[in-house]
């Protein structure tokens, strides 16, 4: 397994994962991952299982751990026909019993160890970045997509609209 740099792609919560020595198995199946058509890593949340049922905290609430799955992990099953999703790269991710070496899995619930507002962690940003770029992608698709229509309307009064020729391109 290639352990270098890489894309993410982001998914949510998963099903219930269990822990053997040295790493933990994920099966799951997420919906509609965007980007990761391009991506060579995945990240997604999952809770921990101990004998079937949610292992807890000492809070008491599920353990959650933030899980690295490389992608010969994975099977991306091509789901993306989807209107308005053409070139986001999202599909469906499925993951069969993968072992998630210990090393590639994260605690959520621990504090930082550096305690300074940068480090602290707000979970959902994590995935946030990945989604923003598809957002903005078919935001400038949406821009490009008026600008080239533009140039053919004709305008409510009649006429043209005028284009400067650096925006045209």
């Amino acid at each position: 397994m290639d352990c270098g740099e890489g894309v993410l792609a982001c998914g949510s919560i998963s099903d219930i994962v269990w822990s053997p020595a040295g790493g933990y198995r994920l099966s799951s199946h997420w919906k509609i991952v965007s980007g990761i058509t391009f991506a060579n890593w995945f990240v997604t949340f999952g809770i921990v299982s101990k004998d079937g049922e949610p292992r807890l905290t000492a809070a008491g609430a599920p353990e959650v751990r933030l899980f690295a799955v490389h992608r010969d992990q994975l099977r991306i099953e091509n789901t993306g026909n989807v209107s308005g999703m053409r070139a986001t790269g999202s599909n469906d991710v499925v993951v069969a019993d993968a072992f998630i070496p210990a090393m590639l899995v994260s605690s959520v619930d621990f504090p930082s160890r550096i305690d300074r507002p940068l480090y602290r962690g707000f979970l959902p940003a994590l995935a946030f970045p990945g989604c923003a770029a598809v957002v903005l992608g078919v935001a400038r698709a949406t821009i490009d997509e008026a600008a080239s229509v533009a140039v053919d309307k004709a305008a409510v009064a009649g006429g043209r609209l005028c284009i400067p020729a650096a925006l045209s391109t």
